[in-house]
């Protein structure tokens, strides 16, 4: 009796188990597909590589900014930036060179992984999305990241994070998940970064 007791559980904690990195698994990837996000990989980790690599970054974000403002989705969003990826990397080596740097850079829109990141306001489970990669020179340094669709990273936004995330298409519980600071969702977004890391 006691062993088809023990089987019972285990039986149901497999199963607990396997429904909640459906959960992870499904959540993160709601999530991803409503956003793009910029990765600037800085040469190395020298305090002048990793100065330039900001300015890099505001450059980027200004661009983007011009290029995307008439898009109405992810979409378009994506298909602009795929559409203007010389134009992107332009703007990255015209900077560098600006500054007195000359080993060049690269732009591309892949799938990337990021760990967890919590911003101001709002914070996102580990896992891949799209993201708008910059990599400058070796690429080799400590990078930055952020979120270019919605357009929560550029300064000139003036809508909260929630506003902007809505826009994204994001569910009211997406929202809520990355966002809260209730401690429902907070456990919800720890078993999202757990399984992610999991199966990473």
């Amino acid at each position: 009796m006691k062993k088809h007791i023990f089987e019972l559980v285990i039986i149901f904690v497999l199963a607990s188990i396997l429904s909640l990195g459906a959960f992870a698994n499904d959540t993160q990837k709601s999530i991803s597909e409503k956003m793009v996000r910029l990765h600037v990989i800085a040469n190395s980790d020298s305090e002048s590589d990793q100065a330039v690599k900001l300015k890099v970054r505001d450059a980027i974000l200004e661009e983007v900014a011009n290029l995307t403002e008439d898009c109405k989705d992810i979409a378009e969003v994506q298909k602009k930036i795929s559409e203007n990826l010389p134009r992107l990397t332009a703007v990255a080596e015209n900077t560098l060179s600006e500054n007195g740097f000359n080993y060049g850079a690269e732009a591309e829109l892949a799938k990337t992984f990021f760990p967890s990141k919590y911003y101001d306001g709002f914070a996102l489970p580990a896992g891949e999305y799209n993201a708008l990669r910059i990599k400058l020179g070796e690429a080799s340094g400590k990078n930055w990241w952020c979120v270019l669709f919605p357009p929560l990273c550029i300064s000139a936004a003036e809508e909260p994070a929630e506003i902007q995330l809505s826009e994204s298409g994001l569910s009211d519980d997406e929202i809520k998940l990355v966002t809260s600071d209730e401690i429902e969702y907070k456990y919800k977004f720890k078993i999202v970064e757990f399984f992610q890391n999991l199966f990473r």
